[in-house]
């Protein structure tokens, strides 16, 4: 479904389709494609993800912790709006990490020995702008900066406590956003990279793992919690709709439910599910 719509774009389009960007963690480097990364998370992945399918009320050990942790690491660096995080923060990086190389006093004296000759007016801000461009244009960079993120990320969530989240079964099921990990702050109403929030300052942490479980991590160790009501699976579901960039799917059987949450987003404020969590917990 089209969050901005409501309407259903593809009824037929295959499970494995879905918010699939070919080439996402791949590029060329002369002749060859790089695909490290890639193979890199699919290997995670391959893991996890049987692992991850016997996470319950009763199943939530350090193993499957630190599974789902991986699992959710590896979704929220390989999301478009992580991507385009980073664009901006390079963005902001560049402007003044040039003023202050380009200002080193050390600059002209090693351009004079180089070249046998006083730098121009600005000729060294040129030189430095250039040697930066070619620093952050290195898919080499973008790619490294993915991995060394789904660490850091994977490694602060094994250092929360993981509450799993079940719904009764005759509630209809979660819907799974483009953005399928929602980090988002209560304080500010702001949904993860999309909004500039990092992962440290969000006060929500949390994904579905199936139809009918989700899985939150939480600085305070917290007890399983079952959704047994549609206001507040509705209220759940709102999550994932407003952290979605374009598009959301759910099973058949779920599809008018989730019209209707997407067309009453006003009646699910973004604490609205914080308030209806905590209470249950």
């Amino acid at each position: 479904m089209d969050v901005r719509s409501r309407r259903i774009v593809d009824p037929g389009r295959p499970t494995k389709s879905n918010f699939a960007e070919v080439g996402f963690t791949t590029f060329v480097d002369g002749e060859e494609v790089v695909t490290g990364l890639e193979l890199a998370f699919a290997r995670i992945e391959r893991k996890v993800l049987n692992q991850i399918r016997d996470v319950s009320s009763s199943r939530r050990g350090s193993d499957l912790h630190s599974a789902v942790a991986n699992l959710f690491a590896v979704h929220l660096v390989r999301s478009p709006s992580f991507k385009a995080f980073g664009k901006r923060i390079e963005a902001d990086f560049r402007g003044s990490a040039v003023n202050d190389l380009a200002s080193d006093g050390r600059l002209p004296e090693m351009f004079q020995r180089q070249f046998g000759r006083p730098p121009l007016g600005g000729e060294l801000h040129a030189i430095v702008a250039e040697q930066c461009d070619k620093l952050l244009d290195n898919p080499y960079t973008s790619a490294g900066s993915m991995a060394r993120q789904h660490d850091a990320i994977a490694e602060k969530l094994c250092g929360f406590h993981m509450q799993v989240i079940e719904l009764d079964p005759g509630l209809p099921g979660l819907v799974l956003g483009d953005t399928p990990i929602v980090h988002a702050g209560r304080a500010t109403a702001r949904y993860g990279f999309r909004d500039s929030l990092a992962i440290g300052d969000a006060s929500l942490i949390i994904g579905p793992l199936t139809r009918r479980t989700a899985v939150c991590f939480t600085a305070a160790r917290l007890p399983p919690v079952a959704i047994t009501t549609h206001k507040a699976l509705d209220a759940l579901n709102a999550v994932f709709i407003r952290a979605a960039t374009a598009e959301v799917v759910c099973h058949p059987d779920d599809a008018r439910r989730l019209r209707q949450v997407a067309g009453r987003l006003d009646r699910h404020a973004p604490h609205h599910f914080l308030e209806l969590h905590r209470r249950a917990s």
